[in-house]
């Protein structure tokens, strides 16, 4: 296990592994334990099968640990009994938009400590005067200094967007500033003022 973490106020814990996992073994809720509850469901994401979804009944504390038991990478290999610490994120995950129609589904987050997170989002775009997309956030007051670093991005679109963002408020037409990657359009920069 490389790193655990959670998104603050969500019932989702992201586990990285540092080998390739078998499916069968990663996606079965009775190999973890999340504060000695199983949780409901297993998920093992991402083309590097590397990263696993634990949703849970209840968000997760500060301070929350992981035990893993029983899973094996693709030789067959078994993760020995492990309990790590995991870390609370601050930021939070929304739909912005509106839910169900735009973004027609819902989005998903998950941190996996160590400073990744995997973002699933959906909607028509960040554009125009209405925004429809998935959106991890901190609120803050003032200067700051940020920075991301897209790892992967893929989407329907070559417009579809993994960006940093500014926003006034959490509406669909806020005022915001962004920069960011497609998959084929490059990098870009945008500052939208209703």
């Amino acid at each position: 296990v490389l790193s655990i973490g959670a998104l603050a106020g969500d019932n989702e814990v992201g586990v990285q592994f540092n080998e390739r996992l078998d499916p069968i073994t990663a996606q079965d809720p009775s190999k973890y334990d999340v504060n000695g509850v199983p949780p409901t469901a297993a998920v093992l994401l991402g083309a590097e099968q590397r990263l696993v979804r634990l949703t849970v009944a209840s968000n997760p504390a500060a301070g929350f640990s992981v035990s893993i038991n029983g899973v094996t990478d693709l030789a067959g290999n078994p993760l020995n009994t492990t309990v790590a610490g995991g870390t609370l994120s601050p930021f939070i995950a929304a739909d912005i938009g509106d839910p169900g129609v735009d973004p027609l589904l819902a989005g998903n987050a998950f941190f996996y400590g160590d400073g990744g997170y995997y973002i699933a989002g959906g909607g028509h775009d960040i554009w125009d005067s209405a925004d429809g997309f998935h959106y991890v956030y901190q609120q803050w007051t003032g200067s700051f200094d940020a920075v991301v670093n897209v790892r992967s991005i893929s989407g329907p679109s070559t417009w579809a967007k993994a960006a940093i963002m500014c926003r006034e408020d959490l509406t669909a037409g806020s005022r915001h500033t962004d920069a960011v990657a497609t998959p084929e359009e490059g990098v870009n920069v945008f500052n939208m003022q209703w």
